[in-house]
């Protein structure tokens, strides 16, 4: 698998002052093996570009596909990583919540909200139905106090949107919110264009519930046979676990 530029859109000569209008060489240089082919245009090997546009079908559709900074947003779009949010609430952090995923640059296919013993549960659906920018949401309410890991796996367990194509990300209120419109703009850069080798991304140096961004394949690996603990399923890989941090 390799990337060549020279069928790109947006490419240039290696050795230009910017070889590629989309910002991905300068990005992944470093993580990638970079050479170049007879007509000094890169060859990125080991890499599959997500950002280019093929230059013949550009050339032979242009006048149907428009202007380029159009087709750059439709791009950009395009390479959103498709997640699902999972929030540990506070009540009272909810009108917080809301003002922060509302300015999200990449929303989330779907929303869970967890809460434990919430007798003001109509307050909080009243509150998530004001949100226009997410259709898709579920409020968990659990009566009795659960560990969050396992809350975790009894909500996909029960989860209509659960989809091993997806991507979680836990967000835990406990520990505040914010920043996370930045956050999840350094998830998908990460995801999307340096695409490391890891299983997966956290806040922190070490593996934290809290900030972690996973996918189902992973997570559901990680706890069977565990206990339905993740951390636990981490642990028992005795360090062959890669958390790359954000």
């Amino acid at each position: 698998m390799r990337t060549l530029c020279s069928k790109c859109l947006f490419s240039d000569y290696a050795d230009s002052a910017d070889p590629c209008a989309m910002g991905i060489v300068s990005r992944i240089k470093d993580m990638y093996s970079l050479e170049t082919d007879e007509n000094n245009f890169n060859i990125i090997n080991d890499y599959k570009c997500l950002y280019g546009f093929d230059l013949k079908t550009y050339e032979q559709n242009k006048e149907n596909i428009g202007p380029i900074d159009e087709l750059t947003k439709k791009i950009y779009n395009r390479c959103e990583v498709p997640y699902y949010l999972v929030v540990f609430l506070q009540e009272s952090d909810i009108d917080n919540l809301i003002k922060n995923i509302e300015i999200l640059p990449v929303k989330p296919k779907y929303i869970s909200i967890v809460v434990f013993a919430n007798n003001n549960t109509k307050n909080i659906i009243d509150k998530l139905q004001q949100i226009n920018t997410i259709s898709e949401w579920k409020l968990h309410n659990f009566l009795l106090e659960e560990s969050k890991e396992k809350a975790l796996n009894i909500i996909f367990d029960t989860n209509a949107f659960n989809n091993d194509s997806q991507y979680i990300w836990v967000l835990d209120h406990a520990f505040g919110i914010k920043d996370i419109d930045k956050d999840i703009n350094d998830i998908n850069e990460i995801m999307t264009i340096y695409k490391p080798k890891t299983h997966m991304l956290c806040k922190t140096a070490g593996f934290s519930l809290n900030g972690l961004f996973i996918s189902f394949e992973n997570f559901k690996h990680l706890c069977k046979e565990n206990e339905f603990l993740i951390s636990e399923g981490i642990k028992n890989t005795q360090g062959n676990i890669f958390v790359y941090k954000y």
